[in-house]
């Protein structure tokens, strides 16, 4: 016997990002995951020189729906203190090597090592964007933490 249009089975329910759903029970502002890393060490440099952090895990560039619409998130698998940092328009970074060096709003440098160059890749595009998205809607690249010089308008 045909089975009839009428008795089709009923759709399945979008499935949310399991990542997503354990990243909103910290923060229940979250959009939504731009980009992630299976796994980053964090260091810190202080006093002259980098110290390793006891911070790492796997890492999320997230959207949010209030200020600060975007944020770095590292679920730290050694400890219950996640890192947290939010992106803004004067969230500072560069590559260097497997690095990803960044100033955060404290002035406290950071740098998360990355075990494979295209996550790193990626979560520099997609952060410099969002550090981006508010000042000048640039599309990728990297913000450098070294000063720029200001050039003057000829006219």
């Amino acid at each position: 016997m045909p089975r009839n249009k009428k008795n089709k089975p009923p759709e399945p329910l979008p499935v949310e990002n399991p990542n997503l759903a354990v990243l909103k029970r910290k923060d229940a502002s979250l959009l939504d995951i731009i980009a992630t890393s299976g796994h980053v060490v964090v260091y810190r440099f202080a006093s002259g020189a980098w110290e390793k952090k006891n911070v790492e895990g796997p890492l999320f560039v997230v959207s949010r729906s209030r200020a600060p619409f975007y944020r770095i998130v590292v679920l730290n698998r050694q400890t219950l203190h996640n890192l947290v940092e939010d992106v803004s328009t004067d969230f500072q970074m560069e590559k260097n090597g497997p690095y990803l060096m960044y100033a955060n709003a404290k002035g406290e440098t950071h740098g998360l090592w990355f075990p494979e160059e295209a996550s790193l890749e990626t979560c520099l595009l997609y952060t410099s964007d969002a550090a981006d998205e508010e000042d000048s809607g640039d599309l990728g690249g990297s913000r450098n933490m070294k000063k720029k010089k200001k050039r003057s308008k000829r006219r």
